[in-house]
């Protein structure tokens, strides 16, 4: 899926060999130690550290068959990033609404133009189903769980990564999307940031609390979460915008809020059918 620009990823790390905090090789640990500490500008860029989770995840799971729901042409558009996975997969199905995305079948060995809500997947039949930066796009977060849940097996792994809906910039984002401004302001800030083709953001499934009852709903355990803010949003604020992010940033170092930071990152497992 084509996706809006992310306002965490403004750096471009080409290695996934970045010694930072929390770049850890302890795969009963990693999203716990992730989500209990404050992860300010001090993370690899999150579409890095996502694929490190999931690969902790499919060191937990040999032969795991995945699900990658809108996929594009790779995790944020890095072709790398899923190729990291892909080898740790027994099946890894792509799943991407945009029709100018076709098979690439050294990556997937299974794919279809199709949303989540639409597309043609087994049942109790993944290990793990991720998702990196499509929530913001989902116009029916309960159809789109209620598809994710009929898909996982039992004990099944659903995570994604995901703007914040705490976060400032999100909540502007999603403002300026409500007055139809979002295009207009994003073309002004960032010219050469903008997509020429691109879903429209819904917002409706990108804070704890709504995610927590839609996991409830669908049949899952309650959600982890982890947040992070690796590079911040400072290329959204250039020239007389800039002390505004001065401002924004004085606060997130004073305040060591963790779900307050940029990016949203939730795991859950769907619950074992009981007899």
């Amino acid at each position: 899926m084509n996706r809006t620009p992310d306002p965490a990823n403004t750096t471009d790390p080409t290695s996934m060999n970045i010694e930072r905090p929390h770049d850890l090789d302890t795969p009963s640990r990693e999203f716990q130690d992730l989500a209990s500490s404050y992860n300010y500008q001090n993370t690899p860029p999150h579409g890095e550290l996502f694929v490190r989770l999931l690969l902790a995840e499919a060191r937990r799971r040999p032969g795991m068959r995945a699900a990658d729901i809108g996929c594009g042409v790779g995790i944020q558009r890095r072709l790398h990033l899923t190729e990291e996975l892909r080898a740790h997969c027994d099946e890894l199905w792509g799943v991407e609404p945009d029709p100018t995305v076709t098979h690439n079948p050294s990556l997937h060995t299974h794919f279809q133009n199709a949303f989540l809500e639409t597309a043609d997947l087994p049942e109790n039949h993944f290990d793990l189903l991720y998702s990196s930066m499509v929530m913001e796009h989902v116009a029916d977060p309960a159809a789109y769980f209620a598809a994710a849940h009929r898909a996982l097996r039992p004990c099944g792994v659903q995570m994604f990564c995901t703007p914040n809906g705490r976060h400032l910039f999100t909540r502007i984002a999603k403002t300026l999307r409500t007055l139809r401004l979002d295009d207009a302001v994003l073309r002004l800030i960032r010219p050469n940031a903008h997509d020429s083709y691109h879903y429209p953001v819904h917002y409706r499934c990108n804070t704890p609390g709504t995610i927590d009852r839609l996991a409830a709903s669908s049949g899952s355990a309650r959600p982890d979460y982890a947040f992070v803010e690796s590079g911040g949003v400072k290329g959204y604020f250039p020239g007389p915008l800039r002390p505004a992010y001065w401002l924004l940033d004085a606060r997130r170092r004073r305040g060591r809020r963790r779900d307050i930071l940029v990016t949203l990152i939730a795991r859950m497992v769907k619950r074992r059918n009981l007899p």
